[in-house]
């Protein structure tokens, strides 16, 4: 199938532009500083400091949107890579579309976020 083998030449370069946007975000730092501010938070006298502690819960916020946006487009790349492979084991042309659709509103997404980064 002919559409399915040109999808998996997109996905690769998919994972690549996923890749990317990982080693631009620097997720594992953003985890790290993610839960040394959320420790840093719980510590007594934090919000004594208002304007500290406004600063410190603004930067979380930050922090959990950009990982929680790479984990919901890294989930999606897992999940169309799934049905691509369903869909050639099953030898399932009716699945075509749907991935199709995903793959272009992926790459969109992956898009714009590695244009943030």
């Amino acid at each position: 199938m002919v559409q399915l083998d040109q999808a998996k030449q997109e996905i690769k370069q998919l994972k690549e532009t996923v890749d990317e946007i990982n080693g631009a975000l620097h997720i594992d730092d953003l985890t790290k500083e993610h839960k040394e501010l959320n420790l840093s938070m719980s510590e007594p006298g934090f919000w004594d400091n208002v304007d500290k502690a406004q600063k410190v819960n603004q930067r979380v916020k930050a922090i959990e949107n950009k990982l929680k946006r790479f984990e919901t487009l890294s989930t999606r790349l897992e999940d169309v890579e799934v049905l691509i492979e369903m869909a050639d084991e099953e030898e399932d042309e009716s699945l075509v579309e749907e991935i199709e659709n995903e793959m272009a509103s992926l790459k969109k997404d992956a898009d714009a976020m590695m244009l943030e980064t």
